[in-house]
């Protein structure tokens, strides 16, 4: 698997399933860290936090 390029935080809200963006243009370390501090922190939320790579325009 590649890991170079962007990728994105995204929260995806429970119930409707919209996607958020939370933070982009991170190198793949980062987005996992942040992924990490999002799942401790959003405990009660619902939903889910993923790290995907960046749409490509």
């Amino acid at each position: 698997m590649n890991n170079e390029g962007t990728w994105e935080v995204v929260w995806i809200q429970p119930f409707t399933g919209s996607q958020q963006v939370i933070h982009s243009g991170l190198d793949y370390r980062e987005a996992l860290d942040r992924k990490s501090e999002y799942d401790n922190n959003m405990t009660g939320f619902g939903g889910a936090v993923i790290v995907r790579g960046a749409m490509k325009s």
